[in-house]
C-alpha cells in the first residue's frame, strides 16, 4: 500500500511514498517546492516526478537540479504516468530495504565489537596483573605476546568501525 499526497494533504505526520508535482503552481512554484522536500530530512528521499508541458531542456534540466527523478510530458498517457509511478514506487522500496540493512549492519557491527573488546580488555587486564609477578623469560615473552595479540586485536575492532 502507498501513500500518494497532491496538494496540501500531505502532513508532518505521513511521509508520502511519491510526489507528482506540477512545475507551475500559483505562489512556490514546483522548483522550489523539490527544493524544498530534498532539504527536509524526512521527505530527502521520496521520489518526486514532474508533470510538465514543458519541452525545453534548460527546464527540464533544472527539475533534476532540484531533486526530481523523472518527469512527464503534459498531455500524458495515463499508462505512462503509472508506469513511471510504478518503477519509482519499486526503487524507492529497494532503496528503503538497503537503507534499513545498513543501519541494521551498523548496530550489529557495534555490538559485536563491544562484545569483542570486553573479553580482550579482561586479557589486558589479566596481562597487567602477572606481568607484576617475577617470573621466568619464557613464560614473561608468552605473557607479552598474549598482550600484544590483544593490543592488535582492539586496534583492529577500533580500525574497523
Amino acid at each position: 500500500m502507498y501513500r500518494i499526497y497532491s496538494g496540501n494533504r500531505c502532513s508532518d505526520q505521513r511521509t508520502p511514498d511519491i510526489v507528482l508535482l506540477d512545475m507551475r503552481m500559483p505562489g512556490m512554484d514546483g522548483f522550489e517546492v523539490c527544493t524544498k522536500l530534498k532539504e527536509n530530512p524526512r521527505t530527502r528521499y521520496t521520489p518526486v516526478i514532474f508533470l510538465t508541458a514543458a519541452h525545453e531542456r534548460e527546464v527540464l534540466v533544472k527539475a533534476f537540479e532540484a531533486g526530481a527523478v523523472d518527469y512527464v510530458t503534459k498531455p500524458f498517457a495515463f499508462e505512462e504516468l503509472l508506469a513511471r509511478v510504478k518503477t519509482h514506487l519499486e526503487l524507492k522500496s529497494s532503496r528503503d530495504k538497503l537503507m534499513q540493512l545498513a543501519a541494521e549492519r551498523a548496530e550489529l557491527t557495534q555490538v559485536v565489537a563491544h562484545d569483542l573488546k570486553n573479553p580482550l580488555t579482561g586479557i589486558l587486564m589479566a596481562t597487567e596483573t602477572l606481568g607484576k609477578a617475577t617470573m621466568a623469560a619464557p613464560q614473561a615473552t608468552a605473557l607479552q605476546g598474549i598482550k600484544d595479540s590483544a593490543n592488535r586485536c582492539l586496534a583492529f575492532i577500533d580500525d574497523y568501525l
